[in-house]
């Protein structure tokens, strides 16, 4: 083996084993060896190079906005939800009694009441102005916006 193939190999086998390294490092909040970035090598006539790149962590999804109705009224008036169209419409009703929730424009109804909250996950694909209301009272509970 010459002289310029040995050094190459040398050369191959730190960058492997950094590679190795970082790949494995200890996570520094639990202690524990976890994969955070993906090595990738690239090879050239005489040359070897690693790459590292990190895959980004999704978004967590929108808390859900909660809608508390006590004595046929939404506690703290009308709740206002706004979302952009293509997003995903999220909100709870909770009751203390039995009632059917109506989101209007989408025409979607859930039942309500003690111990049985009603519980929306909407693709918001209708843009517009939208009344939620206590179906049964003909109560407004919270006002929907979905934006282009």
């Amino acid at each position: 083996m010459s002289r310029n193939a040995r050094i190459a190999s040398a050369i191959a086998a730190l960058v492997v084993a950094a590679a190795a390294f970082v790949a494995l490092k200890p996570n520094e909040e639990s202690g524990t060896s976890t994969p955070a970035t993906t090595p990738v090598t690239q090879s050239t006539v005489g040359s070897t190079s690693t790459t590292t790149t990190t895959e980004p962590k999704p978004p967590p999804a929108p808390k859900a906005k909660i809608i508390r109705v006590k004595n046929g009224a939404p506690v703290g008036g009308v709740e206002k939800i706004t979302v952009k169209q293509d997003d995903t419409i999220r909100f709870t009703v909770s009751a203390d009694q039995a009632e059917n929730v109506h989101l209007h424009g989408y025409d979607i109804e859930k039942p309500v009441g003690p111990g049985a909250n009603a519980r929306f996950v909407v693709p918001a694909k209708i843009t517009g102005v939208f009344e939620v209301e206590l179906e049964n009272a003909g109560v407004q509970i919270a006002k929907l916006t979905v934006e282009p």
